[in-house]
């Protein structure tokens, strides 16, 4: 049997509703942002110097700029290590994405060049771009989707 309408059903439902949408907002930015930065950080080009264009930049460590990418909340973080593991795990640490300032920071000193195409057998230059450029399509198409549910 269907609920007769009045005035405080209706605002149930709506207010049942925005706090869904909101919940499956929030959801999607979260997941969203993990993914841009999870695409970035794994096309990040892991040292072959010798299949390089030019010689390896000042201070080149294989696999340094790939365990450097550095996810915050807030404000930058421009810490460097010395590992060598993939930097994807640290994404599982950030909260509180949705409505902030999120960053992805990289500190090496030749971040730049390998963006620019440094290890162009690898990684052709601007796969930070190029995954900047795509995350406006992709989050309009998974926003399209929480209007359906």
């Amino acid at each position: 049997m269907a609920t007769k309408f009045s005035a405080e059903n209706f605002g149930k439902t709506m207010k049942d509703i925005a706090k869904r949408t909101g919940e499956a907002v929030e959801e999607l930015t979260d997941a969203s942002v993990k993914q841009l930065f999870t695409d970035v950080i794994e096309e990040t080009p892991v040292g072959r110097p010798e299949t390089w264009k030019r010689r390896p930049p000042p201070g080149y460590v294989p696999g340094k700029a790939k365990a450097n990418w550095m996810p915050s909340v807030g404000a930058p973080d421009t810490s460097v290590t010395e590992s060598r593991q993939s930097s994807v795990s640290r994404l599982g640490q950030l909260s509180g994405i949705s409505g902030n300032l999120v960053y992805l920071t990289n500190s090496v000193p030749y971040i730049y060049e390998l963006e620019k195409g440094w290890s162009y057998l690898q990684q052709p230059n601007g796969w930070v771009e190029r995954n900047v450029r795509s995350f406006e399509n992709k989050l309009e198409k998974q926003a399209r989707n929480i209007t359906r549910r």
